[in-house]
């Protein structure tokens, strides 16, 4: 028994020299492949610091953006206010202020995607993902586009409104004289002689 430990001890200890000799040789030609994803992990390091910089500039774009829509959502304010003045009987105006919660409306979501746009940038820059920047660009040039219009519609809106409020004032105002002229006393005659 004891020649057979001394076999099995000498094939194990010659083995496991070749086994060590084995990983040696196996993970040498895995050197050149170590060095290649430590330099592939420094190139994004550059990488990262080209999409900080576009982040930067599509984060301003945004900024105007969102400067420029609030501008905007002000005038819309304003004009609702308008439109909550002016009595609904009048003539085209339920098509008006149809018109006005439809622009209304758009506006909404464009300031959701306002937001949108927003939680994007932020995305893309934890990825570092300079293409979806590139297309985030493009989403707020089209989004300016968007306000452009909506701008459009408001001026289109404000002078139909600025329209029915002159025609609602047009319309109390002759109301007022003719509740005047009734509640007034009838002017005097000319006096009547007597005659018998």
């Amino acid at each position: 028994m004891s020649r057979v430990r001394f076999v099995m001890n000498t094939l194990l200890r010659s083995n496991s020299i070749d086994v060590k000799r084995g990983l040696v040789r196996n993970r040498l030609p895995l050197v050149p492949l170590l060095i290649g994803v430590l330099v592939a992990a420094a190139v994004p390091a550059g990488c990262r610091k080209k999409t900080a910089a576009n982040a930067d500039a599509v984060k301003q774009s945004l900024a105007a953006l969102r400067k420029q829509f609030d501008e905007l959502k002000t005038k819309f304010m304003a004009l609702r206010e308008k439109v909550e003045t002016i009595p609904p009987h009048l003539e085209g105006f339920n098509d008006a202020r149809a018109r006005f919660y439809a622009a209304e409306e758009g506006r909404g979501v464009t300031d959701g995607k306002t937001a949108w746009l927003a939680s994007r940038i932020d995305a893309a820059v934890s990825a570092g993902n300079d293409e979806e920047l590139q297309a985030i660009s493009k989403d707020i040039a089209a989004t300016y586009d968007d306000i452009r219009r909506l701008d459009e519609t408001y001026i289109k809106l404000l002078h139909q409104m600025m329209s029915f409020e002159r025609t609602a004032n047009k319309e109390k105002q002759a109301e007022a004289e003719a509740a005047s002229a009734s509640a007034a006393p009838p002017s005097p005659k000319a006096k009547r002689s007597k005659s018998k």
